[in-house]
């Protein structure tokens, strides 16, 4: 291994160059340049290391130098060095240097690198790049430096920038793979733009300042920021691959119209309103990225995606304002959720809703509002909500053939959707507190179902300015803990349902007797020209007959159409939440419906303009819960006849108006204000109460002389 230094104006490869006989620097040997001669790389060369020694001269060449160890600086530097063809080095340190580096080539760095204040660093031609390779330390003065060419790392290391801020002017990239680059409290200022072929990670924060700049490739960074001085021209262009798993913060800029990606945590300040045509976000395992903004966000395509049930997106306004994401399309594969009254979605234009049933608490937790002029379509599964809901304008279409439709999850929400049809509703109330739901428009759907899977459960439906209208199938679907459906919200009027169609009104489920709140409180409007059938799959009402009603407390009402009632269901009434016997239950035209067995809470008091009534060789049983009487009141003072029915512990409060068809032994003596007649042996009853008598000529006690009576 020799040292040469540098004696003369000449090529490389010339052994006059060098002062010697023969020989020039070849690998292995040490090249010291000095003094202010010109050197001229002319053919392909290599050394171990390179010293530049108060060298005012010129170095230049069209051929690449190969450096397998340092270059250094001593002394007074002031030369031009041209790197006119591909060259490489081990460590590079500017210190001392304080002439011009012309870099028309790629200059590859594989050691630590260390920039310095004081020398002039320019290109004149082709493509100037340094390459960072193999990790290290990237030195930058405490007041920052800026790199006026690209820089790109190699993957697979890790780099730390240490001393100051690094702003490069041309583009930061990286080499077939990721990269790290650490630097806690530091930045590397992006002039142009970011070409990445894997993720750039580490503490460093990336900060695109100038206007022209184009995002290609995957930040990893903790911290990314975007602060452009705004034109009327896109200042950063985003393409397909533009995507960030850190946190993004996004200051000034315009965006265009392009495509951008976020795994992190995405913060837009003083933007007044930001254009993408489509923003994905994603949550991976526990990460829960974040959306903040002081101002709205413009996407043809709003994407939030989860690739784990932990997964979460969360949309935060750093001020009290109610901002908004405008987007035509919208899919949410994870949960979407809002810092309360703070943002909500605005569907604008003509696409889809693609939501993921694959997990019910994948929701929208956040408000989102229909107001377009085109068409959207809820793409195959149930729009999964746990806020508030708007149809302003457009079609939108949802599946009104009874599949998935509107999934409310328990969380008091509004929903005013009456130009929307949907194919079906799903209302959750989970745990000890009312939930309630808020209907500022009427509701219309095919098929309606309430449930509490799989804890207990309390539902409240508000009339807020809108019904429920069902034309398909009604379900109360309860687990074992029992499901309340309520007549009496936290406010305002109770909403009713209409049932206008044909199918099942059914509750399902088990028993819980220390949970006597399960019954369907709420008011039932059945006004149709086809036919519904009552069920219940209740299995057991031997403990806890009027706690697990079919329908138990309200208003109950047959306007028109065929009800039937399976032969197992029980039909069970009271008069307030939990069983109080405070209140009334009005009831209307039940006498068409063939009830097998009627409870009547005991101590109640029944509101009806018909008694209940059995059919042919079917036999209803009206009994009350308790030995205590159940009280019925009719709506009017006419006469009633009732067949086909045994009461027992029931009063008629004007007694004698309601007649039934019945035998002897059939007259349970539990009940008052009965009046029982037959064909034989006594025919019709004699003295038999008008409608207006409150008392009769037997008196109030039961008589034996009138065996018609009781």
């Amino acid at each position: 291994m020799a040292t040469y230094t540098l004696a003369a104006t000449g090529n490389w490869n010339a052994s006059a160059t060098w002062g010697t006989a023969s020989g020039f620097p070849i690998a292995g040997d040490t090249a010291i340049i000095t003094g202010a001669f010109n050197l001229t790389v002319n053919v392909a060369s290599a050394c171990t290391t390179v010293t530049f020694t108060n060298y005012t001269g010129t170095m230049t060449g069209t051929f690449g130098l190969t450096i397998s160890g340092n270059v250094t600086f001593t002394g007074t530097n002031t030369a031009t060095i041209i790197v006119g063809a591909a060259s490489s080095c081990s460590a590079l340190d500017f210190t001392n240097f304080t002439g011009t580096l012309r870099l028309n080539s790629t200059l590859t760095v594989s050691g630590n690198l260390t920039f310095v204040d004081g020398f002039t660093n320019t290109s004149t031609s082709g493509t100037p790049t340094l390459a960072k390779t193999a990790g290290g330390t990237i030195t930058v003065p405490a007041t920052g430096y800026t790199w006026p060419h690209s820089i790109s790392v190699a993957g697979g290391s890790t780099y730390t920038l240490s001393g100051g801020d690094l702003t490069i002017q041309n583009t930061l990239s990286t080499v077939t793979s990721s990269a790290t680059i650490n630097g806690t409290g530091l930045t590397i200022n992006l002039k142009s733009a970011i070409a990445s072929a894997g993720n750039i990670a580490g503490t460093i924060k990336i900060k695109f300042t100038i206007s022209g700049g184009q995002w290609a490739g995957q930040l990893a960074n903790d911290n990314v920021e975007i602060a452009i001085a705004a034109t009327t021209t896109p200042d950063l262009t985003w393409t397909s691959a533009s995507k960030t798993n850190g946190t993004l913060t996004y200051i000034s800029g315009n965006m265009g119209t392009q495509t951008f990606t976020t795994r992190g945590i995405v913060t837009f300040i003083g933007i007044g309103s930001i254009t993408f045509s489509s923003l994905t976000v994603v949550g991976v395992g526990a990460t829960a990225p974040q959306l903040t903004a002081d101002g709205n966000i413009n996407a043809t395509t709003f994407t939030a995606t989860a690739l784990s049930i932990n997964g979460v997106t969360t949309l935060i306004s750093s001020t009290a304002a109610n901002y908004v994401i405008y987007c035509s399309n919208l899919a949410y594969l994870g949960t979407l959720t809002a810092t309360s009254g703070l943002y909500s979605i605005v569907m604008n234009g003509t696409g889809t809703i693609t939501p993921n049933s694959a997990d019910t608490r994948n929701l929208l937790n956040i408000d989102l509002t229909f107001n377009s002029t085109g068409t959207i379509t809820n793409q195959t599964f149930y729009i999964i909500i746990a806020r508030n809901i708007t149809h302003i304008s457009g079609e939108v279409t949802a599946n009104w053939n009874g599949g998935p439709g509107l999934y409310v999850n328990n969380t008091a929400s509004v929903i005013d959707t009456s130009n929307i049809e949907w194919g079906s509703a799903r209302f959750v109330a989970v745990g000890t507190s009312p939930v309630d739901f808020i209907l500022a428009s009427n509701l219309r759907v095919k098929n309606f179902s309430v449930t509490n899977a799989p804890n207990s459960g309390i539902a409240r439906f508000r009339n807020s300015g809108g019904d429920i209208y069902v034309s398909g199938n009604i379900s109360f679907e309860n687990s074992n803990a029992g499901l309340a459906v309520l007549a009496t919200p936290l406010s305002g009027v109770t909403a009713t349902i209409y049932v206008i169609g044909s199918g099942t009104i059914t509750q399902t489920g088990g028993i819980n007797a220390a949970f006597n709140n399960l019954g369907v409180n709420i008011p039932m409007v059945i006004d149709t020209p086809g036919k519904y059938i009552l069920r219940s799959t209740i299995a057991d009402f031997a403990t806890t007959i009027y706690d697990n009603a079919f329908f138990k407390a309200g208003i109950f009402t047959l306007l028109r159409g065929t009800v039937e009632v399976d032969r197992d269901t029980k039909f069970v009434n009271g008069v307030a939440f939990g069983g109080s016997s405070t209140g009334t239950s009005t009831f209307t035209n039940l006498h068409r419906i063939p009830f097998k067995l009627v409870y009547l809470l005991g101590g109640s008091t029944v509101t009806m303009n018909e008694f209940f009534c059995g059919e042919p060789g079917e036999y209803c049983i009206v009994a009350s819960t308790t030995t205590t009487n159940a009280t019925v009141t009719m709506t009017d003072s006419f006469e009633k006849f009732a067949r086909w029915v045994l009461p027992s512990n029931v009063t008629i409060t004007q007694r004698g108006q309601v007649k039934l068809l019945s035998t002897k032994g059939n007259r349970d003596r539990t009940n008052i204000g009965f009046s029982y007649f037959e064909g034989t042996p006594y025919g019709l009853a004699k003295n038999n109460p008008i409608t207006y008598q409150n008392t009769i000529s037997y008196g109030i006690l039961d008589n034996p002389a009138d065996p018609n009576f009781f």
